[in-house]
């Protein structure tokens, strides 16, 4: 879990992802437990996230779940 707060905090840092607003606050990533939904308002948001994700994965030795994987426009 310690190691989940790395990526949360790389990817809310990142001024060049977009995240979603409600109510005037600024949403970029949400995780619970090993679930972590990537709330971004556009594809160079996601894509620059996705990155982030990458480069997670390999320092942690993780592999992200692509069969897992769901998206909203």
């Amino acid at each position: 879990m310690l190691t989940a707060e790395a990526l949360t905090r790389v990817i809310n840092e990142d001024d060049n992802i977009n995240g979603i607003k409600i109510n005037g606050a600024e949403l970029k990533i949400s995780q619970f437990a090993d679930d972590t939904q990537l709330l971004v308002a556009d594809n160079a948001s996601l894509g620059r996230s996705l990155k982030w994700v990458e480069r997670y994965a390999a320092a942690s030795c993780g592999k992200p779940n692509d069969q897992k994987f769901e998206g909203l426009r």
